[in-house]
C-alpha cells in the first residue's frame, strides 16, 4: 500500500470528522511510510484531515503525476507548499495544473472488488465544464467554448458494463 485516499464532496457530521480523523492519526502513527492524500473538488471538506497532500479539482491527471512522483518515477506533478488556516499544506491544484477536461472518455469501470450491488445508485458524469458565467456558480471550469460532452459511445458501454455485470439501473449525475 502506497497512499490512504480520502475524498468527499461534502462537509459530514462532527462525530463523522472526528471518527475519520482518528482512523488517518491511526494510519499515520502505525504505517509511517504510507502517504494520505485528500482530494476533492472543494479543498475545504478535505482540509479538516491530516494529509500529506490535497488535490482539488479533477484530479485524475495530478493524481497520477503524484504517484508517479510519491513511487520515485519521473512525474511533471506540480505541489504548492501553500498556508492554509495557519498550517502549511502540500496541494496540487489540478485543474491549473494537470486539467482533466475536456474528457471525451468519463467512464468508471468497477472492478469485483468495489463490491457494486444492484440497487446502488452510481454516479454518471456526462460532461465537463459550463458555457455561463452565472455570479452565483463556485463551479471551476465555466465559459468553456465548444463541446465538452463526453461520447456517448462510452456512455452506452458503460451503462450496458453496469448492467451486465452488477445489475445496476439506477445513477446520479455526477455534473
Amino acid at each position: 500500500t502506497k497512499f490512504l485516499g480520502i475524498s468527499q464532496t461534502f462537509e459530514h457530521s462532527e462525530k463523522w470528522t472526528k471518527h475519520l480523523q482518528d482512523i488517518i492519526a491511526w494510519v499515520r502513527k502505525e504505517y509511517p511510510d504510507i502517504y494520505v492524500i485528500g482530494g476533492s473538488k472543494n479543498l475545504y471538506v478535505t482540509f479538516p484531515y491530516d494529509c500529506h497532500y490535497y488535490l482539488t479539482g479533477y484530479g485524475e491527471n495530478g493524481i497520477v503525476e503524484l504517484l508517479k512522483k510519491l513511487t520515485g518515477q519521473p512525474s511533471n506533478v506540480v505541489i504548492q507548499t501553500v498556508e492554509e488556516h495557519g498550517r502549511m499544506i502540500n496541494l496540487v491544484t489540478c485543474d491549473t495544473h494537470h486539467p482533466a477536461y475536456p474528457c471525451k472518455d468519463l467512464t468508471i469501470k468497477y472492478e469485483n472488488r468495489d463490491f457494486i450491488q444492484p440497487k446502488e445508485m452510481l454516479g454518471l458524469e456526462f460532461s465537463r465544464g459550463c458555457k455561463f458565467r452565472c455570479k452565483f456558480c463556485s463551479y471551476n471550469v465555466l465559459g468553456v467554448k465548444g463541446d465538452y460532452s463526453r461520447d456517448m459511445t462510452n456512455l452506452t458501454e458503460e451503462l450496458k458494463r453496469n448492467y451486465n455485470e452488477w445489475g445496476v439501473t439506477a445513477y446520479s449525475s455526477a455534473d
